[in-house]
């Protein structure tokens, strides 16, 4: 046994697998818990019809890489039933959440992207229901005027999108049907940057004209990995290897001379 040899290729081995694979948090403004969103105001982020999709609004964050990033997740605080629901769901916990039939991802390209599309430029995932994770009443239960009770969700969803180094926007946009199934936000938050101000579009009358990037900080994660190692990674691993092969011939020499 040459047990030298067997822990630098061990520690090379952990290098390489820690540089290529090493989850990070991209963006995080949800915190450890839900008290940085709770009792925040939401803004609306839905497909409010089936079909169409192109008809809803969204909120999205600022979100920024420095370098080439491959997303693997998007969690998201919301509220649900905002401004009203209908009665069949007045007393039924989380069920706008169950009833959402497709949880979107869009990525844009900028502020400028994000105030004048639903659909993102740079990515527009559509992932399935089934696929999603849910911490309930994660930011608490707001109880509104006359029997409305709004409820909250942590929604994880699981993604994979690759960035550039860059500035984008980033969306969460369920497709729900309000007129059946009422209505879901994103949560305001204060934890983060409290100077990543988020955008809000809409192509619905019902949602208003108002369209800007002056919303307040909203409740987003986006966790990710670096795909590639950095520039000098390889280098490094090249000189690691022959260090340690350097060793392990020089050790079974030493070996070798004293028998």
């Amino acid at each position: 046994m040459r047990p030298f040899c067997s822990a630098g290729f061990l520690a090379l081995s952990c290098f390489f697998a820690a540089n290529l694979t090493a989850s990070s948090i991209v963006l995080d403004q949800i915190g450890p818990n839900g008290s940085y969103t709770t009792g925040q105001e939401d803004y609306a982020s839905q497909f409010v019809y089936n079909l169409p999709y192109q008809l809803g609004i969204e909120a999205s964050a600022g979100l920024n890489t420095d370098q080439a990033t491959h997303i693997s997740e998007v969690d998201v605080a919301m509220l649900a039933c905002i401004g009203g629901c209908p009665d069949s769901v007045f007393y039924t916990p989380h069920q706008n959440f169950a009833d959402v039939t497709s949880w979107n991802v869009e990525i844009y390209s900028g502020q400028a992207a994000a105030e004048n599309s639903l659909t993102g430029n740079v990515a527009s995932l559509a992932v399935n229901p089934l696929q999603v994770g849910f911490i309930y009443d994660f930011s608490g239960v707001a109880v509104g005027s006359g029997v409305y009770i709004y409820h909250t969700a942590l929604v994880e969803i699981p993604v994979n999108i690759n960035l550039g180094s860059g500035s984008y926007y980033i969306a969460v946009v369920p497709s729900l049907d309000q007129s059946d199934y009422g209505q879901l936000g994103v949560l305001t938050t204060t934890y983060g940057n409290p100077e990543n101000d988020g955008c809000q579009t809409a192509n619905l009358p019902e949602f208003g004209t108002a369209v800007g990037c002056d919303v307040p900080p909203l409740a987003y994660r986006v966790i990710g990995s670096n795909p590639t190692p950095e520039p000098g990674t390889f280098g490094l691993i090249a000189v690691m290897g022959a260090v340690v092969l350097f060793s392990a011939k020089t050790l079974r020499g030493d070996r070798r001379i004293q028998s």
